[in-house]
């Protein structure tokens, strides 16, 4: 239930659709489309590096190729960059397409980033470590190719390839296109994990080890997969959406059209498609309430999606619209959401200090949007945060500060506390049950083994302290085992005010 406050930093005019973005410190690397390399820094400048993605792109615009009447270089592109840090710098690694002069491979290359007084240096010495098969040779085959990496152990990448517009027929299973395949860095030598995949443009691993990836699918039916060695996920025999030209699938015998029959099912499947694309964990830093989430992002529907599950069930999905297509995304240091736009703009998405009026909220069916234009920012607290999450009117504490409700806190108690503490006087978790917390002596709840940090505090437990406490515990409580939650003054509050009552 958050209010968003975006800022924009423009970059050049991109020519075709693509490009990835990474953190590269508190700054932001951006490759663009035809693999070119900005940095993005704090401060919103752009710095355009030397050095660029060995495509070959000026030899496919000078070939015969690109005298065809329907030629369309926009699917040749840069798919997606990653950040290795080393003690001399940083690896990076990019998948990208690359022009033979007969016909054009899905790559993996790599080069070294380094970062000095002097500034932020690519060097020019790239490295081919993995060529897919087949070379396609017709452009329209450049298309759905995926590309997007994750780091797999400190030997290995895992890399989505897409279908290259092989067409509605079983992909030979020596091909690597279709597929997700493990890549290990120092030969190229790549092993085929998964198969069935259309045009996957987002991978992410969650706290659990689960591997989630999008797919784009044909006419409806774009997916948010659970990736598993072995696995088949369907394309292009099974999809909940319906093939080119509006036509069915062509099924596996006994299977039945929009079933997904004898393949692995989605974990969610949205009909009509939104266009996926990128995929991230929310790590709960600048946005607690939706820690573990995953966000995904959409091209069509210029959104993000917040997808609310319990393991590996998803329980619900959330539109974020944003009014733009986003490529790509990824969090900053801080906790900042960074989205690379087809626009040739990056966004950065933080949590405002503004709330939506009640009235505002009415108009609204969403728990996520940006509601500046409408709502006044509320009152400082004594704090000066004034940042209080909900977004439902604040009323007066004894003390005159505004605080949240008791279902605020509720929430904010389950998001934050929750996976550590509980609220039955017959069991602790991993720390205390929190029952009568409240004018009770810190560490004095029996049955419980506390840090030597509880055992020297000398505190009883008011709503002032344990706010305090909550903000900085490492502060609080010098040597502390309890991480900071990263709570704010106004959930630290609300937080202390829910458990007054039990």
């Amino acid at each position: 239930m958050y209010a968003l406050e975006s800022k924009s930093v423009s970059l050049e005019s991109f020519d075709g659709s693509g490009g990835a973005i990474e953190s590269l410190g508190d700054d932001l690397l951006v490759v663009t489309p035809k693999g070119r390399f900005a940095l993005v820094a704090q401060d919103g400048t752009v710095e355009y590096l030397d050095g660029n993605v060995p495509m070959n792109y000026a030899a496919l615009r000078s070939s015969p190729i690109s005298e065809q009447p329907d030629f369309d270089p926009y699917p040749f592109r840069a798919a997606d960059i990653l950040l290795k840090e080393t003690e001399e710098g940083y690896i990076l690694f990019v998948t990208h397409n690359y022009f033979t002069g007969e016909c054009a491979r899905f790559r993996l290359s790599s080069t070294t980033i380094r970062r000095d007084a002097a500034g932020v240096t690519v060097s020019p010495d790239w490295r081919t470590i993995f060529d897919a098969e087949p070379c396609r040779e017709h452009f329209f085959g450049w298309q759905n190719s995926g590309g997007k990496m994750l780091t797999d152990g400190k030997e290995h990448l895992l890399v989505t390839i897409g279908n290259h517009t092989y067409g509605q027929r079983p992909i030979p299973t020596n091909f690597h296109i279709g597929k997700l395949v493990r890549i290990e860095i120092a030969t190229g030598s790549a092993e085929i994990l998964a198969t069935g995949i259309r045009n996957s443009q987002g991978l992410a691993r969650d706290e659990a080890g689960n591997l989630w990836a999008t797919d784009h699918g044909p006419k409806g039916g774009d997916e948010l997969n659970l990736l598993e060695p072995g696995a088949d996920y369907g394309w292009p025999l099974a999809s909940y959406g319906i093939g080119e030209g509006g036509k069915a699938l062509r099924l596996v015998e006994d299977g039945v059209t929009g079933q997904h029959d004898g393949f692995v099912r989605p974990a969610f499947s949205w009909v009509p498609s939104p266009a996926l694309s990128a995929i991230a964990v929310n790590d709960g830093r600048q946005f607690p309430l939706w820690k573990d989430d995953l966000l995904v992002a959409s091209l069509k529907d210029k959104s993000l999606f917040r997808v609310r599950r319990h393991g590996t069930a998803v329980q619900y999905v959330e539109q974020i619209e944003l009014g733009y297509r986003i490529r790509d995304l990824t969090f900053m240091p801080d906790g900042r959401i960074a989205l690379l736009s087809d626009g040739g703009a990056v966004y950065f998405l933080s949590r405002s200090a503004k709330h939506c009026t009640e009235e505002a909220w009415e108009r609204r069916d969403v728990y996520s949007f940006n509601c500046d234009s409408f709502a006044p920012a509320p009152t400082p607290d004594a704090s000066g945060e004034g940042d209080l999450v909900t977004a439902v009117p604040s009323a007066p504490s004894d003390k005159g500060e505004p605080v949240a409700d008791q279902s605020a806190g509720e929430r904010l108690f389950g998001a934050q506390c929750s996976v550590c503490h509980n609220l039955n006087v017959a069991r602790h978790d991993a720390g205390p049950h929190l029952v009568g917390l409240l004018w009770r002596p810190a560490g004095a709840v029996g049955g419980y083994r506390f840090s030597a940090a509880f055992d020297s505090l000398d505190v009883v437990w008011t709503q002032d302290s344990l706010t305090e406490f909550l903000i900085d515990p490492a502060h609080f409580a010098p040597g502390t085992t309890m991480a900071s939650t990263g709570a704010t003054a106004g959930e630290a509050r609300a937080i202390a005010e829910y458990l007054t009552g039990h």
